[in-house]
């Protein structure tokens, strides 16, 4: 269980494993910097939110982030999924426009610890391995599992099933059924060529009159299960922080990872100064490449 939680720990951004000491870290440093060598720690930009109920297991960077109410939405409240840490939240980098302010400013409360040569933003698309925002309700329950056997677990079943979000019909068998007769049409309409192997189809229109972002009553053709927009995102009817709009994740989703990057290289920047940082992303849109080099994930 030790083994479970110090793992979890280290992934809440921008800090470092309660059990390894400050002042040995920047030993270690400055062993590797008199050696010509660099350290590029890992980030992912999701915010663990703490257990409320657990004094001790209190996440600054959360707390000035809530306090300046960042967070991607859910309705009125934060949208709550799950990520490497547990319940998270997602900074919105896209709309909300102190994202950048307090961005930066955990980049440089971070390098007074630990000297970092640079940064690694992995996961920089707003990624989530449950279903809705499952962590609503449920945060006393933190730090929870992801939902995903890992390395050295027990060869046991999560004993909380987080897949599925508050309210959701397991079944799905109006947008189900729906979905089926779509794709059934589609492929009648699009027949397998006998040159190849799979079936060619083409994009069917939505049934008019109806808008449901998360499981639109038409075929969707990508390799999910059930033909869903909701599977391991976020879910495409969250809400943005941008004044009486309140764009959805459905329309501003694609240019999260071009966000969150260019957030991280402007905290970089003014981390050191001005120099040009060594930084690589891993989610990127067109122009990405002006401030990152791109990890493919391999």
């Amino acid at each position: 269980m030790q083994r479970d939680l110090d793992y979890l720990y280290l992934n809440r951004i921008l800090t470092h494993n309660a059990n390894y000491d400050v002042e040995e870290g920047r030993k270690f440093l400055a062993r590797l910097h008199a050696n010509g060598q660099y350290w590029l720690p890992i980030l992912d930009p999701n915010v663990y939110v703490p257990d409320p109920t657990n004094a001790s297991d209190a996440f600054a960077t959360y707390d000035r982030g809530k306090a300046l109410d960042l967070y991607i939405k859910n309705g009125d409240e934060d949208y709550v999924g799950t990520e490497w840490p547990g319940f998270s939240v997602w900074p919105d980098f896209t709309a909300d426009p102190h994202v950048q302010q307090y961005w930066t400013d955990e980049f440089k409360r971070y390098f007074e610890q630990l000297e970092y040569d640079g940064w690694w933003l992995d996961i920089s698309d707003p990624a989530s391995w449950c279903t809705g925002s499952c962590g609503s309700g449920k945060l006393e329950l933190n730090p929870i599992h992801i939902p995903i056997q890992l390395p050295g677990d027990a060869n046991t079943s999560v004993a909380v099933d987080y897949r599925y979000p508050e309210f959701f019909n397991v079944t799905n068998s109006t947008e189900a059924a729906s979905a089926s007769a779509a794709l059934a049409s589609q492929s009648a309409a699009y027949p397998t060529p006998s040159a190849t192997p799979t079936p060619v189809y083409a994009r069917t229109l939505p049934t008019p009159g109806v808008r449901n972002l998360n499981f639109p009553p038409y075929a969707i053709n990508n390799f999910l299960d059930g033909h869903s927009l909701v599977k391991q995102v976020i879910s495409p009817n969250a809400t943005h922080n941008n004044g009486p709009y309140n764009s959805t994740e459905y329309e501003l989703h694609n240019l999260y990872g071009h966000a969150s990057g260019n957030a991280s290289y402007n905290a970089l920047v003014a981390t050191y100064g001005g120099k040009r940082p060594f930084f690589l992303a891993r989610s990127t849109f067109a122009g990405s490449g002006t401030f990152a080099g791109t990890w493919g994930g391999k």
